[in-house]
């Protein structure tokens, strides 16, 4: 059953982009499609987990995580912009207090998504993140409520 609505959901949307229908409304579809198909196969092969609700606190992480990555965009490019480029690229582990793995990767991967940074490993409730610059890892382990201790509070609740 899982092939036909594959197969119809990108049927639709070739139909749609072929048909002259404006671009917003093909892409929104396309977005829709796609995470009908991502959904559909993740409970196939049971990786949601049974226990999985969306309360005010994962968006609310969500909008922030948004704001991060744009204002990281801005630091990333005042760093590419200086007349002296000095690049100091940094290697550091960076100690994780979640509580199960799944806010350990969600932690991971949102380190990697803010520009700048990448989490390279994972081992014993540790990261190993790879940074462009000091700073970046410093905002990382030093700002007033880290990236970590926010995904803490959701994964509590």
């Amino acid at each position: 059953m899982s092939t036909k609505i594959f197969t119809l959901l990108g049927f639709v949307t070739l139909l749609f982009g072929l048909l002259g229908f404006p671009k917003g409304l093909v892409e929104l579809l396309f977005i829709l499609s796609i995470s009908i198909i991502s959904y559909l196969f993740a409970t196939k092969f049971d990786l949601i987990p049974s226990k999985f609700y969306l309360n005010y606190r994962h968006i609310a992480y969500f909008i922030w995580l948004i704001r991060e990555i744009f204002i990281s965009s801005l630091g990333v490019i005042r760093i590419i912009c200086r007349k002296n480029m000095n690049l100091t690229p940094v290697f550091e582990w960076i100690d994780s207090n979640q509580k199960n793995d799944t806010s350990l990767v969600i932690y991971a991967n949102s380190i990697t998504l803010t520009p700048g940074t990448v989490t390279l490993d994972i081992l014993n409730n540790m990261l190993l993140v790879h940074a462009l610059d000091q700073s970046l890892i410093d905002s990382l382990k030093y700002e007033n409520i880290t990236m970590g201790e926010r995904l803490k509070r959701i994964s509590e609740k």
